[in-house]
């Protein structure tokens, strides 16, 4: 598995490195992770402040994909939003929380796709 994030390129040959390489933050503790296979696609793209993370799922060409929902049993405010960051932290992304996971589910998450490359079923997901 590929995971290209803010500070390079990673490749994982088994489940137990992708927790190692997901909880890499820069200092203030945000990262963008583009995670891959061996083909183009199915791909996931993960942004992570902190403990949270937003997962976003593509599955072929031209598709705007699904994104992960935020559990019912979330302590976040489901009115509220979640700063992430992307293009090198550029750019400035705010997520609706009912979209905003933990950074240990997300971590979930890609080691199902791991073993499958097939879309997780450890979250639900929200088609796009």
């Amino acid at each position: 598995m590929k995971i290209e994030h803010l500070s390079g390129v990673d490749i994982c040959e088994n489940v137990s490195e992708i927790e190692m390489v997901m909880k890499k933050q820069n200092p203030q503790g945000y990262n963008e992770f583009w995670i891959s296979i061996e083909t183009q696609f199915p791909y996931i793209g993960v942004l992570t402040n902190n403990s949270l993370a937003y997962v976003h799922f593509f599955d072929k060409d031209r598709s705007p994909g699904l994104r992960a929902l935020s559990d019912s049993n979330s302590d976040l405010d489901m009115t509220k939003e979640t700063v992430f960051y992307s293009n090198n932290c550029s750019d400035i992304m705010e997520i609706h929380n009912e979209c905003v996971i933990t950074l240990d589910k997300a971590v979930e998450a890609v080691q199902e796709f791991f073993v499958t490359n097939k879309i997780p079923q450890c979250v639900r997901w929200d088609q796009l």
